[in-house]
């Protein structure tokens, strides 16, 4: 009976003994945020370590912001197809693609048959018109001397007042024909004037043609608007008949952005709106401008509603196609925020270091917002008036993560 007894007895201080040692490797409880806020406290010397200053949380304005993607494109009502008037062949070319022009300036000279065979029959029934024009001037010289002799006759009593009355009837018909001559050139002139001007020839062609009785089948084609030459569609030596545009002029002082703004951001969406712009390729660079249209629908595939800025590119620097970022300016709220520095990121979330006295800070879980300027919005966390700290947050940051993992 004594053996199961020392046996039991045994077994029973084997089976504390394990438990005791079990129950030793179990590790401690460590402080963590879930059990509350972490507080930092640091002595005169630590805080002289580390230089701590603070800043007051406030309230700033912050404008209401609607960001959007688009994409730059030349303005349509700056835009310019320049086609060709005449059928005819590209003689000469004298600008390039890309190439900055003045309104006026000459583009491209052509070779028209069309303008040729216009100033030709101009030039053909002005000359027959000249040489009748002489004749009957011949004619109303003549019949003004007899008129002026039978009314000298009819004064001196010696003439007969039929033949009076028949020269003066025959030199006012010569003067009426002659008359009718000089206008009839002149509409000549006018018609065919009229007909050059459409077909890109400058107003006095027509006189000029008159004038050295010479005919020029060359086509001056010029760009009606300053800009820059966005296309050129054809080569020297082509033939042209006005199908398609040979050149593209854009005024790129002011681009439009086109853009797609969310379901969510229409009801503040309205024209009017201030807007900027920016692009990759030049970082921290705006450009502003104001939006001028909204589209009457959503696009069904990405639940999006089109808009359009004019924005200013005085500098040039806006080129079409380009992708870009639309702001717009809806309105302005009031936000809680603190400097940028003072935030520090822990995992998942961000924190701050609230001072409690002199020596003591919490630490504190943010939600923040939007970053503005050195100032970041603190949507949670943080209440006005309470002091945070900026330089040293840093540190203590990490003393929290060691204080955390003890």
């Amino acid at each position: 009976m004594k053996l199961p007894l020392l046996i039991a007895l045994l077994l029973g201080s084997l089976l504390t003994s394990c438990t005791a040692k079990i129950s030793s490797a179990q590790p401690r409880a460590k402080p963590s945020k879930a059990d509350g806020p972490v507080r930092l406290r640091l002595e005169a010397g630590e805080l002289r370590q580390v230089q701590i200053t603070t800043s007051t949380v406030t309230k700033r304005i912050l404008p209401v912001e609607i960001v959007a993607s688009g994409q730059v494109q030349s303005a349509a009502d700056r835009t310019t197809e320049i086609a060709s008037p005449v059928s005819g062949r590209v003689e000469r070319i004298a600008v390039q693609p890309g190439e900055r022009v003045v309104a006026g300036q000459l583009l491209a000279i052509l070779r028209s048959s069309e303008v040729a065979q216009i100033e030709s029959e101009l030039l053909q029934q002005i000359l027959e018109l000249d040489a009748e024009r002489e004749q009957d001037q011949v004619q109303l010289t003549l019949t003004r001397s007899t008129f002026e002799r039978e009314k000298q006759l009819l004064a001196e009593k010696v003439g007969v007042r039929a033949d009076f009355e028949q020269a003066r009837s025959e030199y006012l018909k010569a003067a009426a024909v002659l008359h009718s001559l000089v206008r009839k050139r002149h509409a000549l002139i006018t018609t065919a004037s009229e007909r050059l001007r459409l077909l890109g020839m400058g107003p006095g062609e027509a006189n000029r043609v008159v004038r050295e009785q010479k005919v020029d089948n060359t086509v001056m084609v010029r760009t009606p608007r300053s800009g820059i030459i966005a296309a050129r569609n054809f080569n020297p030596g082509e033939l042209v008949d006005g199908s398609k545009p040979l050149f593209v002029v854009a005024d790129l002082t002011k681009v439009w952005l086109i853009a797609q703004v969310f379901e969510k951001d229409i009801a503040s969406t309205r024209i009017g709106l201030p807007a900027t712009a920016r692009v990759d390729s030049y970082p921290g660079k705006t450009f502003s401008g104001r939006l001028d249209y909204i589209a009457p629908g959503l696009d069904p595939q990405t639940r999006t509603l089109a808009v359009r800025a004019t924005i200013d590119n005085s500098s040039g620097r806006l080129k079409p196609q380009m992708f870009a970022r639309l702001t717009l300016l809806s309105g302005s709220i009031s936000v809680l925020a603190v400097p940028t520095a003072a935030v520090q990121k822990s995992g998942e979330t961000y924190v701050a270091y609230v001072e409690q006295d002199h020596h003591t800070y919490e630490e504190r879980r943010l939600i923040l917002g939007r970053t503005f300027d050195s100032q970041v919005e603190v949507k949670s966390g943080l209440a006005p008036g309470e002091k945070i700290a900026v330089k040293g947050s840093v540190e203590l940051h990490g003393r929290a993560i060691q204080l955390v993992n003890q």
